[in-house]
């Protein structure tokens, strides 16, 4: 008989009323099913929270790394920017240069 069927009984006072030996056991036999249930569920829930523990620390890894690789590139940006800006100034300097050398050359 399944507990289901064992509360619909008990329910009934097929084991006798409250205060017999008989009804007594049952009760306790039914207390002990609710109580076994109630930490089967306490353990799931402690396991669910320990799974979302471990991803939130997965987690919080991968945007750490994410991070460093992104003030990695953004170091790489701003070196790229002073390079472009150099190479900028140096062709600059050379069109002036070379107008400059035009001019002369060309004046009589």
């Amino acid at each position: 008989m399944g507990e289901e069927k064992v509360r619909e009984e008990h329910a009934k006072l097929k084991w006798g009323k409250p205060g017999d030996i008989d009804y007594i056991l049952v009760d306790n036999w039914l207390l002990s099913k609710a109580s076994e249930r109630e930490v089967a569920a306490v353990s799931r829930a402690e396991a669910r929270e320990e799974t979302a523990l471990s991803i939130s620390e997965e987690a919080n890894r991968i945007a750490s790394d994410a991070l460093a690789e992104a003030r990695s590139a953004n170091s790489v940006a701003r070196r790229a920017n002073r390079i472009a800006i150099i190479a900028l100034i140096i062709a600059a300097t050379a069109v002036i240069i070379s107008t400059i050398l035009s001019i002369i050359m060309t004046d009589p």
